[in-house]
C-alpha cells in the first residue's frame, strides 16, 4: 500500500488528540506504570535467582567504576551544550544545566519529553527566532538518531567480525520473534526515511554534518568508556562478555517509547545465559549499582540545576523578532 502523507498526518493528529483527553492520559499512564512494574518485578525475580547475598557482596569496590560513571553520565549534556552554543549563540554554561534536566526527562519520563522542555527553555536562553530553535532541535534529533543506529551497527558488526559476539547465546531460539519485530521496525523506519528524504533541514547541510559527526564520536566514546567501566570491576572477564552486554544495552536504548530503559536493559542482560554465568553475581551487582546511581543522580541534579536556570518562559518571553545578526531566514545549503 502506498504511503499517503495526508493519511499519516491525519492519523498522527488523531493520536495526539486522543492522548490529550483524560481517557487517553489514563491509558498511557496505566501502560507506562504497568510496563515499569513488569520490568521491576522481572528484574527482582532474576536477582533472587542469582541470590541477593551474592549480588550484594559483589558490588563494585574500585573507585574507577564510579569515576567512569560520572564521565558517562555528563558526556551527553556537555557535548550538546557545545553543539547548541554555536547554533543558538548562547554560552554553554547557561545551556548545561538545562541539558542536564533534558537528559533526566528523557531517561525517567518519556523519550523526547526532554526536547519539548528544552524548546520551552530555549526561548529564554537564545535570541534566535522560535521557528529556528524548533528546527535546530529537529536537526539535532535526526543527526543523533542516525548516528545512534550507525554506531550500534558498526559496533556490533566489528564484534562479529572479531569473533567476540555469540549470536546464538544472545538471540536464542525463543527470541526469534523479537528479532523479527525489530527488523520490521527498522524496515518501516528506513521506508519512512526514503519517503521523506526531501525534508529540508533548518541548519545548513555542513552544520548538520558537523552535529552528526559530534554525535557519532560521542557514541563511540561511550562504548569505550562503558566497556572500561565494566572491565575495571572484572578484569579477568573476556571481551566476549562485554561485547554481549554492550550490544544488549545499545539495542535497548534505541527502542522507542520505552521508559526506564536502564531497567529493561538490566533485565535483558540477566536473561542471557551461557556467556557470562561465571561472572553473573558481579555483573548483577554492577547493574544494580548503576540503576541506583542513575535514579539518585537524576533526582539530585534535577533539583540542584533548577537553581541555575532562568525562570520558565511564558508566551511573552519568546522573542518577537530575531536580532539583526540572525534576522535573515535560515535555509539549507
Amino acid at each position: 500500500m502506498k504511503l499517503n502523507t495526508d493519511t499519516l498526518r491525519a492519523l498522527l493528529k488523531r493520536g495526539e488528540a486522543f492522548a490529550e483527553t483524560r481517557r487517553g492520559q489514563r491509558i498511557l499512564r496505566s501502560l507506562r506504570y504497568g510496563f515499569l512494574a513488569g520490568v521491576i518485578g522481572w528484574l527482582a525475580y532474576q536477582l533472587m535467582g542469582i541470590g541477593w547475598r551474592e549480588v550484594l557482596t559483589s558490588l563494585p569496590q574500585t573507585p574507577w567504576f564510579y569515576l567512569l560513571y560520572l564521565v558517562i553520565y555528563f558526556q551527553l549534556p556537555l557535548i550538546e551544550a557545545l553543539i547548541y552554543r554555536g547554533i543558538w549563540a548562547t554560552p554553554w554554561q547557561r545551556l548545561f544545566p538545562v541539558l542536564v534536566r533534558k537528559r533526566v526527562l528523557n531517561m525517567d519520563v518519556l523519550n523526547y519529553s526532554g526536547e519539548v522542555y528544552l524548546f520551552l527553555q530555549a526561548q529564554a536562553l537564545s535570541p534566535r527566532p522560535k521557528r529556528f530553535l524548533l528546527g535546530s532541535l529537529k536537526d539535532n534529533a535526526i543527526a543523533s538518531g542516525v548516528a545512534s543506529v550507525l554506531s550500534m551497527l558498526l559496533m556490533a558488526g566489528g564484534f562479529l567480525l572479531a569473533g567476540q559476539l555469540d549470536l546464538q547465546a544472545l538471540v536464542g531460539e525463543n527470541n526469534l520473534l523479537y528479532i523479527g519485530v525489530a527488523v520490521v521496525v527498522f524496515a518501516i523506519g528506513a521506508a519512512l526515511a526514503v519517503r521523506f528524504r526531501n525534508t529540508v533541514f533548518t541548519l545548513p547541510v555542513p552544520a548538520v554534518a558537523g552535529v552528526f559527526g559530534a554525535h557519532l564520536f560521542r557514541f563511540g566514546l561511550v562504548f569505550v568508556l562503558q566497556v572500561a567501566q565494566w572491565a575495571v570491576v572484572i578484569p579477568e572477564a573476556p571481551l566476549q562478555v562485554w561485547a554481549t552486554m554492550l550490544v544488549i544495552v545499545a539495542f535497548t536504548n534505541r527502542l522507542p517509547l520505552i521508559p526506564a530503559k536502564d531497567l529493561a536493559a538490566a533485565a535483558a542482560i540477566l536473561e542471557v545465559s551461557g556467556v557470562y554465568d561465571a561472572y553473573l553475581p558481579a555483573i548483577a551487582g554492577m547493574l544494580l549499582v548503576r540503576i541506583v546511581l542513575d535514579k539518585s543522580m537524576n533526582l539530585f541534579l534535577f533539583t540542584v540545576t533548577s537553581r541555575l536556570m532562568p525562570p520558565d518562559p511564558g508566551p511573552e518571553a519568546a522573542p518577537t523578532a530575531a536580532p539583526a545578526a540572525v534576522q535573515r531566514p535560515e535555509r539549507a545549503s
